[in-house]
């Protein structure tokens, strides 16, 4: 309930979408470049990712003009990825994968490789919030 509880949270702060994918792919993704947007570019998320050979900057796609997406719509879907640096949140289940599965809001499925280091992190923070978390070094 906590990781789903987490991910309502950073859908409700329209850093997350969900894609729906015909081929059984679908899931949650986290936004990055609304993250980015949120933050007023102070974050760069990925930024160590190496080089493209061909370019000097991290992420070749930044400085293309892109039509920002209506992100109004409460149960707006896609049907890819809105950025490479998106990752998954929620993996829907796919047809005939009946283990390791989970009722959500979104359908059946289960969390991400990482959220949940961040849900539990943001559990345990919630439960003691005077306390400080130093390093977190995944699981």
């Amino acid at each position: 309930p906590d990781i789903i509880a987490y991910i309502t949270q950073i859908m409700n702060n329209k850093c997350a979408y969900v894609v729906s994918d015909p081929n059984g792919n679908g899931g949650v993704y986290f936004d990055t470049k609304e993250f980015e947007h949120q933050a007023g570019g102070m974050t760069k998320y990925g930024k160590l990712a190496p080089n493209s050979q061909q370019t000097e900057e991290f992420f070749p796609w930044e400085n293309q003009e892109e039509e920002r997406l209506d992100r109004d719509g409460d149960e707006q879907e896609d049907m890819k990825k809105r950025d490479a640096r998106d990752f998954v949140l929620w993996k829907f289940r796919k047809e005939g994968e009946e283990s390791l599965n989970w009722k959500s809001p979104w359908g059946s499925g289960r969390p991400g490789w990482h959220i949940e280091c961040s849900a539990m992190i943001h559990s345990v923070m919630q439960t003691f919030p005077n306390h400080e978390l130093q390093v977190h070094a995944g699981g």
